[in-house]
């Protein structure tokens, strides 16, 4: 994680940093549940499914394991009633 990264996380108020091995990690839950709690979300609606993607390659995929042969991810979230038309 490049310090940038580092920067434009602690300016948000995110201190969600971990050591592994030779460097730095964002803890991407950690940060995740942060953002939806400051958003309104009851900590009890947010389940995290503990699941890293490089260690369940037959559900997910992993650019960190598997490269360019890696699959895509896209997620969305929308609070109930939402519509994005009106």
């Amino acid at each position: 994680m490049g310090e940038d990264v580092r920067a434009a996380f602690e300016a948000e108020g995110h201190r969600a940093f971990e050591r592994w091995f030779a460097g730095e990690h964002l803890d991407l839950v950690a940060a995740n549940r942060d953002q939806l709690i400051a958003a309104g979300v009851p900590e009890t609606q947010i389940h995290p499914s503990g699941l890293c993607t490089a260690m369940h390659l037959d559900v997910l995929t992993s650019y960190r394991a598997e490269k360019e042969k890696a699959g895509r991810i896209a997620a969305a979230i929308r609070a109930p009633g939402y519509n994005p038309r009106v």
